[in-house]
């Protein structure tokens, strides 16, 4: 049987998603056409979704500046806390022993992303997940979410298939968690008309099969977006030697320490979705080597911690380097290359 022929590039047109896209904030999506016809109809609201618990990383930053984006094309963020979830185990962290309780402290991501989306429209909606799963009748949900949901395909979850593998065992309640998530787009969708979830690639599983259900629900406008996450590129380079934020360091300080200890090859891919440098300067920064990346590094810790509403250091940079002194050009539309499987997919 002949390779099935590639699909043709997609030519983005909504001004919301390009924005995304050359920002390199698309990496998966499930209906990028159907998604970027909905952005080009009209304001829609968009989410995504954070462990209260899980302290904060520059990594949070890359969903909730996809939301900034999308904010500022006209669209209404929405951020989750996973209050309710974080008495779970995630099947993909193997968490074990978890006693159901959860801190009562406020989350530091609702800090961080009251920071980075207060400036962008009317600021972003919080809402607490738990204010409806603490109510959800275990009946009723089965009757009208699990009824919709496929044990085949929640086995074959990769996180989950991964640890059945190894012999590790997986709980029914580890088991409810994509579904349970699945339930907080359709309320946020039923009570808010969120009809888009954001996320990072590693939770691309998830978010599809928040769609998928969605769907069977008598949900079909909900789509499903994953950006690029860091990953590895958190971890400190050794040839770096930023200092390590003290114990009562703030959110931005530490964040911004972080950026400092990034490795030279994850500073362009860093500048380009954390920052909000014309493209032609995070290609210029990005092609720093050596001694020179420190000004690459420094560049994005000030954008950082202005973003989390810390003071910014002065520039390492010298003067006359061209930092800040070009413009990005605005095209009218963007071609992207899809796949059906990267723009659909499977899902319980």
């Amino acid at each position: 049987m002949p390779a099935p022929r590639p699909l043709p590039p997609l030519v983005l047109r909504s001004d919301a998603l390009l924005a995304l896209a050359e920002r390199g904030l698309v990496e998966r999506c499930t209906d990028l056409a159907g998604l970027d016809a909905r952005l080009r109809a009209g304001p829609v609201a968009a989410y995504a979704g954070f462990d209260p618990d899980d302290p904060v990383r520059l990594e949070h930053l890359v969903p909730l500046m996809a939301l900034r984006r999308l904010a500022r094309a006209g669209h209404r963020p929405i951020v989750l806390t996973g209050g309710g979830t974080a008495r779970m185990a995630s099947p993909a962290g193997g968490l074990q022993g978890c006693d159901g309780t959860v801190s009562a402290a406020p989350p530091e991501i609702a800090v961080l992303a009251g920071r980075v989306l207060g400036s962008a429209g009317g600021g972003p909606l919080l809402v607490d997940n738990a204010d409806w799963l603490d109510r959800l009748g275990y009946a009723a949900f089965l009757r009208d979410v699990g009824r919709h949901v496929r044990i085949d395909r929640l086995l074959g979850l990769a996180g989950i298939r991964t640890r059945l593998t190894r012999g590790v065992p997986v709980s029914l309640l580890e088991l409810n968690f994509v579904v349970v998530q699945a339930y907080d787009f359709l309320t946020l969708a039923r009570d808010h008309g969120c009809v888009l979830q954001i996320g990072l690639a590693g939770q691309w599983e998830t978010i599809a099969a928040g769609v998928a259900i969605g769907r069977r629900t008598g949900w079909p406008a909900l789509w499903g977006l994953a950006a690029p996450g860091l990953g590895a590129a958190e971890r400190p380079d050794a040839g770096t030697a930023g200092p390590e934020p003290g114990p009562g360091a703030s959110l931005a300080e530490r964040l911004r320490a972080a950026c400092l200890r990034l490795p030279e090859a994850a500073l362009g891919r860093a500048l380009r979705l954390l920052s909000e440098l014309p493209l032609p300067e995070v290609d210029r920064l990005a092609g720093l080597r050596g001694r020179e990346a420190e000004e690459a590094r420094a560049v994005l810790a000030d954008a950082v911690a202005t973003l989390c509403g810390g003071p910014v250091q002065p520039p390492a940079h010298p003067a006359g380097s061209g930092h800040g002194s070009t413009a990005s050009s605005t095209s009218s539309a963007l071609a992207v290359e899809t796949s059906p499987g990267e723009v659909m997919a499977s899902a319980p």
